[in-house]
Protein backbone atom coordinates (compact mmCIF):
# COMPACT_ATOMS: atom_id res chain seq x y z
CA UNK A 1 0.00 0.00 0.00
CA UNK A 2 1.11 3.53 -0.66
CA UNK A 3 2.42 5.24 2.47
CA UNK A 4 -0.26 7.07 4.45
CA UNK A 5 -3.22 5.72 2.47
CA UNK A 6 -4.98 3.95 5.36
CA UNK A 7 -4.61 6.94 7.68
CA UNK A 8 -5.98 9.22 4.97
CA UNK A 9 -8.98 6.97 4.25
CA UNK A 10 -9.77 6.65 7.96
CA UNK A 11 -9.66 10.43 8.37
CA UNK A 12 -12.08 10.93 5.48
CA UNK A 13 -14.31 8.24 6.97
CA UNK A 14 -14.21 9.99 10.37
CA UNK A 15 -15.27 13.23 8.67
CA UNK A 16 -18.27 11.51 7.07
CA UNK A 17 -17.13 11.64 3.45
CA UNK A 18 -18.91 9.34 1.06
CA UNK A 19 -16.23 7.25 -0.62
CA UNK A 20 -16.40 4.93 -3.60
CA UNK A 21 -13.75 2.62 -5.01
CA UNK A 22 -13.96 1.96 -8.75
CA UNK A 23 -11.41 -0.09 -10.64
CA UNK A 24 -10.88 -1.68 -14.02
CA UNK A 25 -9.67 -4.81 -12.21
CA UNK A 26 -12.17 -7.71 -12.02
CA UNK A 27 -14.88 -6.99 -9.44
CA UNK A 28 -14.19 -10.03 -7.24
CA UNK A 29 -10.47 -9.27 -7.13
CA UNK A 30 -11.03 -5.60 -6.20
CA UNK A 31 -13.33 -6.58 -3.33
CA UNK A 32 -10.97 -9.30 -2.12
CA UNK A 33 -7.99 -6.92 -2.17
CA UNK A 34 -9.89 -4.17 -0.33
CA UNK A 35 -10.87 -6.68 2.38
CA UNK A 36 -7.34 -8.08 2.61
CA UNK A 37 -5.88 -4.57 2.97
CA UNK A 38 -8.43 -3.70 5.65
CA UNK A 39 -10.07 -0.78 3.82
CA UNK A 40 -13.26 -2.31 2.41
CA UNK A 41 -15.36 -0.74 5.16
CA UNK A 42 -14.14 2.76 4.21
CA UNK A 43 -16.15 2.69 1.01
CA UNK A 44 -19.88 2.98 0.42
CA UNK A 45 -19.36 1.02 -2.79
CA UNK A 46 -16.49 -1.12 -4.06
CA UNK A 47 -16.88 -1.91 -7.75
CA UNK A 48 -14.67 -3.49 -10.34
CA UNK A 49 -15.16 -4.69 -13.88
CA UNK A 50 -17.37 -7.69 -14.55
CA UNK A 51 -15.19 -10.83 -14.48
CA UNK A 52 -13.51 -11.40 -17.82
CA UNK A 53 -14.76 -8.08 -19.21
CA UNK A 54 -12.53 -5.86 -21.29
CA UNK A 55 -14.97 -2.96 -21.60
CA UNK A 56 -15.53 -1.43 -18.17
CA UNK A 57 -16.21 2.27 -18.59
CA UNK A 58 -14.78 4.61 -15.94
CA UNK A 59 -16.74 7.38 -17.62
CA UNK A 60 -20.02 5.59 -17.00
CA UNK A 61 -19.15 4.93 -13.35
CA UNK A 62 -18.24 8.58 -12.71
CA UNK A 63 -21.33 9.86 -14.49
CA UNK A 64 -23.61 7.59 -12.44
CA UNK A 65 -21.96 8.62 -9.16
CA UNK A 66 -22.31 12.32 -9.94
CA UNK A 67 -25.91 11.95 -11.11
CA UNK A 68 -26.92 10.00 -8.02
CA UNK A 69 -25.22 12.52 -5.71
CA UNK A 70 -27.36 15.45 -6.85
CA UNK A 71 -26.83 18.85 -8.47
CA UNK A 72 -24.78 20.50 -5.69
CA UNK A 73 -22.52 17.53 -5.04
CA UNK A 74 -18.80 17.73 -5.50
CA UNK A 75 -16.53 14.85 -6.30
CA UNK A 76 -12.80 14.51 -5.78
CA UNK A 77 -11.19 11.81 -7.88
CA UNK A 78 -7.87 10.24 -6.90
CA UNK A 79 -6.12 8.31 -9.61
CA UNK A 80 -2.79 7.31 -11.07
CA UNK A 81 -3.94 7.16 -14.67
CA UNK A 82 -4.60 9.72 -17.36
CA UNK A 83 -8.09 8.41 -18.07
CA UNK A 84 -9.61 9.01 -14.63
CA UNK A 85 -7.86 12.38 -14.27
CA UNK A 86 -9.13 13.61 -17.64
CA UNK A 87 -12.63 12.29 -16.90
CA UNK A 88 -12.66 13.96 -13.48
CA UNK A 89 -11.89 17.29 -15.13
CA UNK A 90 -14.53 16.73 -17.80
CA UNK A 91 -17.17 16.15 -15.09
CA UNK A 92 -16.13 19.17 -13.02
CA UNK A 93 -14.54 17.16 -10.22
CA UNK A 94 -11.30 17.93 -8.45
CA UNK A 95 -8.65 15.70 -10.03
CA UNK A 96 -5.86 14.55 -7.71
CA UNK A 97 -3.08 12.60 -9.39
CA UNK A 98 -1.17 10.00 -7.43
CA UNK A 99 2.23 9.70 -9.13
CA UNK A 100 3.65 7.22 -6.66
CA UNK A 101 6.99 5.49 -6.79
CA UNK A 102 5.48 2.03 -6.41
CA UNK A 103 8.76 0.30 -5.59
CA UNK A 104 9.36 2.54 -2.55
CA UNK A 105 5.60 3.02 -1.85
CA UNK A 106 6.22 6.75 -1.33
CA UNK A 107 7.51 9.74 -3.20
CA UNK A 108 6.92 10.85 -6.76
CA UNK A 109 7.66 9.03 -9.98
CA UNK A 110 8.54 11.88 -12.37
CA UNK A 111 7.34 10.01 -15.47
CA UNK A 112 3.90 9.51 -13.89
CA UNK A 113 3.84 13.13 -12.74
CA UNK A 114 4.34 14.34 -16.32
CA UNK A 115 1.50 12.14 -17.61
CA UNK A 116 -0.87 13.29 -14.85
CA UNK A 117 0.01 16.96 -15.41
CA UNK A 118 -0.69 16.54 -19.13
CA UNK A 119 -4.07 14.98 -18.26
CA UNK A 120 -4.99 18.09 -16.22
CA UNK A 121 -4.52 17.05 -12.59
CA UNK A 122 -5.35 19.85 -10.16
CA UNK A 123 -2.77 18.54 -7.69
CA UNK A 124 -0.22 15.73 -7.69
CA UNK A 125 1.08 13.74 -4.75
CA UNK A 126 3.44 10.80 -4.54
CA UNK A 127 1.79 9.32 -1.45
CA UNK A 128 -0.75 10.13 1.26
CA UNK A 129 1.57 11.45 3.96
CA UNK A 130 0.28 15.03 3.63
CA UNK A 131 -3.04 14.06 5.20
CA UNK A 132 -4.09 17.58 6.24
CA UNK A 133 -3.46 19.03 2.79
CA UNK A 134 -5.24 16.13 1.08
CA UNK A 135 -8.24 16.42 3.40
CA UNK A 136 -8.49 20.14 2.61
CA UNK A 137 -8.55 19.32 -1.12
CA UNK A 138 -11.40 16.89 -0.57
CA UNK A 139 -13.39 19.16 1.74
CA UNK A 140 -12.90 22.39 -0.21
CA UNK A 141 -12.43 20.99 -3.69
CA UNK A 142 -11.78 22.85 -6.89
CA UNK A 143 -14.89 23.35 -9.00
CA UNK A 144 -14.62 23.05 -12.80
CA UNK A 145 -18.04 24.13 -14.02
Amino acid sequence: MITGSVRFLRELQRLGCRMFLASGTDDGDVKEEARFLGVYDCFELVKGAPAGSFGCSKELVMRRLLESAGPNAHMTVFGDGRVEIALARRFGATAVGIASDEARRRGIDEHKRARLEAAGADAIFGDFTETDRLVRLVMEGIRHD
